[in-house]
């Protein structure tokens, strides 16, 4: 596979969970808008924060997301997802080069890739480039550690949403968080209607 047909792979994959979280996450938001679940009072909300104090003066009611707010929430989760995602791709890139380079020999590698010239005169396994930089490493190591570690990152990503233990301790605690902020949201908009 040339450099050119990986990148555009990994891109093509890359958008797939980016979809993916997007699609997921505006999900997550309306159902936390549309009270699905069992609904936490402001009160018990907001406690410990400045808008406790108005909590009890006011029946706040949750008040639909404009465009630019819906998005804004979205985008925040997401990124804060797209984080660990690319932080475990990145690790476990990290991972099948480490184990690439111990347990796959220079033989190994020649009959796997099938190289019979480098360039520059070389002698096979060609040494991989990381963005132009000439590395140590073989080129078919780095494109396969590559490959299977954004592979890993989709698969992440999907794994994300559907695990109950990944749920409770990454994705619920950013879903409450953003309770927080809704509830402080209709609670600072019903002051100032009532000004």
């Amino acid at each position: 596979m040339t450099r050119e047909r990986l990148w555009q792979t990994v891109g093509f994959l890359a958008l797939i969970a980016v979809v993916f979280l997007v699609v997921t996450i505006q999900d997550e938001v309306g159902a936390l808008r549309e009270d699905r679940a069992s609904p936490t009072p402001p009160a018990e909300l907001l406690e410990g924060t400045p808008l406790a104090d108005h909590t009890g003066d006011l029946a706040p009611t949750p008040t639909p997301l404009s465009r630019p707010e819906r998005l804004n929430v979205v985008a925040v989760m997401a990124v804060s997802q797209a984080i660990q995602v690319v932080l475990f791709t990145v690790g476990i890139f990290a991972f099948f080069l480490a184990l690439g380079i111990i347990a796959i020999p220079d033989d190994v590698a020649l009959v796997w890739s099938q190289e019979t010239t480098c360039p520059g005169g070389a002698q096979p396994p060609c040494a991989g480039t990381w963005f132009g930089i000439n590395t140590p490493l073989p080129q078919t190591l780095v494109q396969t550690s590559l490959f299977v570690s954004v592979l890993s990152g989709l698969y992440f990503t999907v794994n994300t949403s559907v695990d109950q233990q990944y749920r409770q301790r990454f994705f619920e605690p950013l879903i409450a968080d953003l309770a927080v902020s809704l509830a402080g949201r209709d609670v600072y908009l019903e002051i100032e209607e009532a000004r």
